[in-house]
């Protein structure tokens, strides 16, 4: 008899990478987030945080820019800098139920600009106040699984980049 854990062993999960996106102003430390064009077809209203796919071949912050840009746009993208959070992925997964390992980064925001939401990717983007995500009302059209994984990269940014969250 197999157990749980060697079932789930035997499961091949796809690699992602996702994204932090933090914005820090005069009012304060932001993190942003948008609905899933696709998510919403299939009747999801949930929000996410930018990332995807890890094309075969490509390296995780390879992965991380083009999303970046796909999702935002080439000139959000270039007003931002991406910064490694974990060497190695963790096991999640995503909103349609699918195993994922995740690859998390770190997305400083720099610039002025709102993403470009002409792309095909993203709808109704906001930049959320990082009292509201601690407090919980930001979150509450995150899927639990979201959730978790937001609370583990919010954690893992502020250890790494303390400053940052001051």
């Amino acid at each position: 008899m197999q157990t749980a854990n060697a079932e789930l062993q035997k499961v091949e999960l796809r690699p992602t990478v996702a994204g932090l996106l933090v914005k820090k102003d005069d009012a304060g430390i932001h993190i942003g987030m948008h609905q899933s064009v696709r998510a919403m077809s299939k009747g999801y209203v949930r929000y996410t945080t930018v990332g995807g796919g890890i094309n075969p071949l490509e390296e995780p912050l390879v992965a991380m820019a083009r999303e970046l840009a796909e999702e935002y746009g080439d000139d959000f993208a270039r007003e931002c800098v991406i910064e490694t959070l974990l060497a190695s992925p963790i096991d999640g997964i995503g909103w349609s139920g699918a195993k994922k390992s995740y690859w998390w980064f770190l997305i400083r925001y720099q610039g002025n600009s709102m993403p470009s939401l002409q792309h095909t990717e993203c709808a109704d983007f906001r930049w959320s106040h990082l009292r509201t995500i601690q407090d919980g009302r930001a979150l509450s059209n995150f899927s639990p699984n979201k959730k978790l994984m937001l609370w583990h990269a919010l954690e893992l940014a502020t250890n790494a980049k303390p400053e940052i969250f001051k």
